[in-house]
């Protein structure tokens, strides 16, 4: 009886360490559970995830490049009909809001030059920079073309598109550029002059970085 008694009794002991155990465990997930359900308080702020782009470096805005185009195309004159042309042509723009790689650009482009050394051509449009892959980018330009002729000046508009390297400077304002370049312009008589000195020309050219043209200056002075 005794040795039947002191089983009982641990049996009761046991069970009732169980229970305390389960109900501890069953009051810290009611516990929990309110905690979650409870709304924030005024005074608390819950702190959203900090953006990781905007601890990424911001190159400075606006950025600017001069480069020559060196290329050659077909021109279409009134008075000759179609022929090849040589063309160079000096250029600088300058591309503002785009800090980084991957953001689109909008600027200015100024460029002058020749087609066949035969005039003297100058045009100012805006410019478009679309990003393409890093550094590859897309260059969209389309403005006023003024030009001049044995006969006096000629009216006109010019568009390219560029597609290349353009640079993202970010200690400071110069980017370098080197891009393939595609372009059609088209000039009108003004006045009395005779159209046969209007002309349709479609070129392409590659632009160099005018860094490459002063470096050797650089380095001898």
């Amino acid at each position: 009886m005794g040795v039947r008694a002191r089983a009982t009794s641990a049996e009761k002991n046991v069970r009732s360490a169980a229970f305390v155990v389960f109900a501890l465990s069953l009051l810290g997930a009611l516990h929990a559970l309110a905690e979650e359900a409870r709304p924030t308080a005024p005074g608390r702020s819950v702190l959203p995830p900090p953006d990781v782009d905007s601890f990424r470096v911001r190159a400075p805005s606006p950025q600017w490049d001069v480069g020559v185009v060196l290329g050659g195309g077909a021109i279409e004159r009134q008075d000759s009909g179609f022929g090849g042309e040589f063309l160079g042509a000096l250029e600088l723009d300058v591309v503002g809001l785009r800090e980084r790689f991957r953001e689109v650009g909008l600027g200015g482009r100024l460029r002058v030059g020749t087609l066949g050394f035969k005039d003297f051509r100058a045009s100012l449009a805006p410019l478009l920079t679309l990003p393409l892959s890093d550094p590859v980018a897309l260059d969209l330009s389309f403005g006023p073309l003024l030009a001049t002729s044995g006969q006096g000046p000629l009216v006109g508009f010019e568009g390219s598109l560029g597609v290349g390297l353009r640079s993202v400077n970010l200690k400071g304002h110069y980017a370098h550029v080197h891009t393939l370049v595609f372009g059609y312009s088209q000039t009108f008589a003004l006045g009395d002059m005779p159209p046969s000195e209007e002309t349709i020309a479609i070129w392409a050219g590659l632009r160099v970085d005018g860094m490459w043209f002063v470096l050797p200056f650089g380095v001898i002075f």
